[in-house]
C-alpha cells in the first residue's frame, strides 16, 4: 500500500521543514511527500528544493486557499492513501503505522489517527 504524505504550505518557510522532518521520522516510512506551495512570498519553495532536492516534491501553485492546495496535492500524488499534514504541525513518529493499522484492520476507504493513537 502506498502512502502520500500531502503537506499544503503559504509562506511558512522557518515552520515547515520541522514538518516534513515528521513525516521522514515516521514508524511507517511514507512513499512520497508532496508540498503544496500555494503562492508563498518567503522562497518557501525554493528553501523545501535547496534543503531535500528530489527527496521532496514541490509543486507550485498561485495563492489559492489550503483546500485548494490539499486537491492539488492529492492530483500530484501517486501514493494509494493520502496523509494530510498541516505544514506549522507535526506528526508523532506512531501516526502512520497507527492509521494504516486501522486500516488494514478494518478494510476501511479512510483511517484517521491521532497524534497520540497506539
Amino acid at each position: 500500500m502506498k502512502v502520500s504524505a500531502v503537506i499544503p504550505t503559504y509562506n511558512r518557510r522557518a515552520q515547515v521543514g520541522a514538518a516534513i522532518a515528521s513525516v521522514l521520522q515516521q514508524t511507517v516510512p511514507v512513499d512520497e511527500i508532496v508540498v503544496v506551495d500555494d503562492g508563498s512570498t518567503d522562497g518557501t519553495a525554493e528553501w523545501i528544493g535547496s534543503r531535500y532536492g528530489a527527496g521532496v516534491t514541490v509543486v507550485r501553485q498561485q495563492n489559492a486557499g489550503v483546500s485548494a492546495a490539499r486537491n492539488r496535492g492529492i492530483r500530484a500524488a501517486h501514493g494509494e492513501w493520502i496523509a494530510f499534514l498541516d505544514s506549522d504541525d507535526s506528526g508523532f513518529p506512531p501516526r502512520s503505522s497507527a492509521s494504516l493499522r486501522r486500516s488494514r484492520s478494518s478494510r476501511a476507504r479512510r483511517a484517521y489517527a491521532s497524534p497520540t493513537a497506539s
